[in-house]
């Protein structure tokens, strides 16, 4: 007889887990002590790039492609797209058309330069939380993040109008390799269904990410190299299959990129740039690939230089950085193994050169630093790593500290490329445009005739250049100085129509002789503007009184252009026939008489104002020289540096004659004063310098007791030298004043 079962009609009740309220109250505001150090976190992260390039991203500038794209954008619909797609990027093109369409001035290209630091933010906080989830400490997480968006390549992403696609291009990037990392670890266990939808997805977001700019869709290879550099539990096979399950990936999602823009051309959608060729000479690729592309990557303070400037310090912190690199793969070797080390090696030596393989296999070789961005952040990885595993023994206030002067100095650093090589020479290009725009008047009965003189390589106005991204020239070019001029009139002249039917403009590296112009813009006087590496602060002016002396007489040259640091200039400048701190010499002008000079004073006329005026002043060397003297405003003493001093003031408004006269006898020694300053009321600087020090004063007083005479210092104004030469231009006329 079997037992009968006891069957439950109501489920038992379960029983409550008594937890105090004291413990829920903490877990409670433990989270949210998390969600304000995650959005304190966030907030850095955006705020160092905002804050490291506002002063260059507020800085009024364009760059050469900035002024055609402008005009194309409004006036040629589709022509930026079908340019950039002829180079297989037309979604950047696409994205180029969309923002320069609703850009209406070159002061508003700020805000793509804007949108450019935020990007860079939104890399660095994604960054931070992958390699936070592939198995990265906190602070080497965050160092590697902050450190991104200073590198050079950011630098130029950040100061260029157009760069803002390519740190958007990283972004699809580090996505699509989640998503396959997603895909690869949960495999077929969740469904066929999902992971044919993942790997599609990641296919579909390399796809774009290639469209739009090729280096840095390589991008991807950054995540896979912290995955790489964190994950130590996996075997050496195991390894080797899952980079190749990525590498093989990137390739296949970049060959279909590179198929599916083969059928665009086929069809004749777009026309293919010859510029799209592979490489054919390996063994030279590779060599320049070792010589130019990996220091530059290497070297993440310190700028490349065309002219070899501070090239010892350049190629010291490329060292410097392969040595740490070295360090902590034997580091790496030691501590875990030589399956470790091989790990480590063939991710150290093969996924840079990866990162770099889309300039690996173009023809081209034209080592930039905005192709290098993949392979500057996988380097960088290393190096975090790296100097992590050095730096284990050390405390964590010695940590803390080393990584704050290594960000604070690659803030400093990095502010300082992108103003002083970026913003402010191109400033300075933009800003001589538009005063030779000023001078052009819509309402004259012949329409106006510009010239434009165009800059050669040797008018750069820093001290550093690197290819066309730092300290080059936008107008050294046939047809940007035209891009320039037109886009500036329509800054200056948004509402009239047809505007470039109200002005003949022309251009060329001479001034024609016999042809007259109305305005004439002569970009060499960029040379003049000559910065080292420093924009240099504003002039401070203070009013001269008339001189008791001047002459009439005019000369009727084209403007004059001023070099700084030189005793000689080029036809229609001053010349001397002879060094500087020889006796008297004579002014010597192009094409006129040759006049000799004892004091001179040079007025601007009425023909002048609201227009820059070149001035040179040269007085042979002496104790006690005469001369205007011009110094920066936050100068510690009242004195002219010698040799040189050049300046452009800021333009103001008005329509006052500028005046120059001698200054007083107890003035430094100088052999030459350059400065450039506006016709518009504005004065030449005067200032006294120091007096004698005050042993010679009392010594003085001394001899005068015991002699009972006066000393020939006393009160009576010492003997002036004579003024060499004087020799004023401004962008239409020079005027120069002669005593017998």
């Amino acid at each position: 007889m079997s037992v009968p079962k006891t069957v439950l009609r109501e489920a038992l009740p379960e029983s409550a887990i008594a937890i105090p309220r004291g413990q829920v109250a903490a877990y409670a505001a433990d989270r949210r002590a998390l969600g304000l150090r995650a959005w304190m976190l966030t907030a850095v992260l955006f705020l160092i790039p905002l804050v490291t390039y506002w002063p260059a991203t507020f800085h009024d500038y364009g760059l050469r492609d900035d002024y055609s794209n402008l005009r194309e954008a409004h006036e040629e619909p589709g022509t930026v797209v079908k340019f950039c797609a002829s180079h297989a990027r037309p979604i950047y093109g696409w994205l180029l058309q969309a923002t320069y369409g609703q850009t209406s001035s070159v002061q508003n290209l700020q805000w793509m330069r804007f949108s450019a630091s935020l990007l860079l933010g939104a890399i660095a906080l994604v960054m931070f939380r992958g390699l936070r989830a592939l198995g990265w400490s906190f602070n080497a997480s965050l160092c590697f993040a902050i450190l991104l968006e200073l590198v050079p390549s950011a630098q130029v992403i950040a100061g260029w109008a157009v760069g803002w696609p390519y740190a958007a291009t990283a972004l699809p990037a580090i996505a699509a390799f989640f998503t396959v990392e997603g895909a690869v670890a949960v495999g077929v266990s969740a469904g066929v269904g999902r992971s044919v939808g993942q790997w599609l997805m990641a296919l579909g977001l390399m796809v774009v990410s290639a469209l739009i700019y090729q280096p840095s869709a390589l991008f991807y290879v950054v995540p896979l190299a912290g995955a790489l550099i964190a994950q130590r539990r996996r075997g050496l096979t195991h390894t080797t299959r899952w980079l190749g399950v990525h590498l093989g990936f990137v390739v296949a999602a970049l060959g279909f990129a590179y198929c599916t823009m083969s059928a665009l051309y086929a069809s004749g959608v777009f026309v293919k740039s010859g510029r799209i060729a592979f490489e054919q000479h390996w063994g030279e690729k590779i060599a320049w690939f070792v010589q130019e592309t990996l220091p530059n990557g290497l070297s993440l303070l310190v700028l490349n230089d065309n002219n070899q400037r501070d090239h010892w310090l350049y190629v010291g912190c490329a060292v410097l950085v392969g040595v740490l690199l070295l360090a902590g793969l034997i580091m790496e070797w030691r501590r875990h193994g030589h399956a470790r080390g091989i790990v480590w090696a063939v991710g150290l030596f093969g996924l840079p050169v990866f990162a770099a393989g889309i300039s690996l296999l173009a023809s081209e070789r034209y080592a930039t630093y905005r192709t290098i961005l993949a392979m500057t952040a996988v380097l960088l990885c290393f190096l975090v790593a790296s100097v992590r595993a050095l730096t284990e023994r050390w405390g964590a206030p010695g940590r803390r500290l080393l990584a704050t002067a290594v960000i604070a100095l690659a803030v400093f650093v990095a502010q300082h490329h992108v103003y002083a090589l970026i913003a402010v020479p191109q400033g300075n290009e933009w800003q001589l445009i538009v005063n030779g725009a000023k001078q052009v008047h819509l309402n004259a009965p012949a329409r106006p005739q510009v010239f434009a003189i165009v800059s050669s390589p040797k008018d750069i106005s820093t001290a550093s250049i690197y290819h066309d991204e730092f300290g080059s020239l936008s107008s050294n070019s046939d047809w940007v100085p035209k891009e320039m001029f037109k886009r500036a009139m329509h800054d200056l002249h948004s509402d009239v129509p047809n505007l470039e039917s109200r002005y003949e403009f022309s251009e060329g590296y001479r001034l024609p002789s016999g042809q007259h112009f109305d305005v004439i813009i002569d970009m060499h006087q960029l040379r003049r503007l000559h910065t080292d590496n420093c924009r240099a602060p504003p002039l401070h002016a203070e009013k001269v009184a008339d001189s008791a002396a001047c002459d009439g007489g005019a000369h009727c040259q084209r403007p004059c252009c001023m070099q700084c640091d030189r005793f000689y200039s080029r036809n229609r400048h001053v010349k001397i026939a002879g060094r500087i701190e020889q006796s008297f010499r004579d002014l010597r002008a192009h094409r006129r008489r040759h006049g000799k000079t004892s004091a001179v004073v040079t007025q601007a006329c009425d023909e002048t104002p609201d227009r820059l005026v070149n001035v040179r002043i040269l007085i042979p060397g002496h104790r006690q020289a005469t001369a205007p003297g011009v110094r920066p405003r936050d100068a510690a003493q009242s004195r002219p540096e010698l040799f040189c001093v050049g300046q452009q003031m800021q333009q103001g408004r008005g329509g006052c004659n500028l005046m120059l006269g001698t200054a007083a006898a107890d003035q430094q020694t100088l052999a030459a004063i350059d400065a450039v300053i506006n016709g518009d009321g504005t004065a030449f600087v005067k200032h006294r310098a120091a007096r004698h020090d005050g042993s010679r004063k009392r010594l003085r007083q001394r001899r005068r007791r015991s002699h009972g005479a006066e000393h020939r210092h006393d009160g009576a104004p010492q003997p002036r030298p004579k003024i060499v030469g004087v020799a004023v231009g401004c962008q239409h006329d020079v005027r120069g004043r002669r005593l017998p």
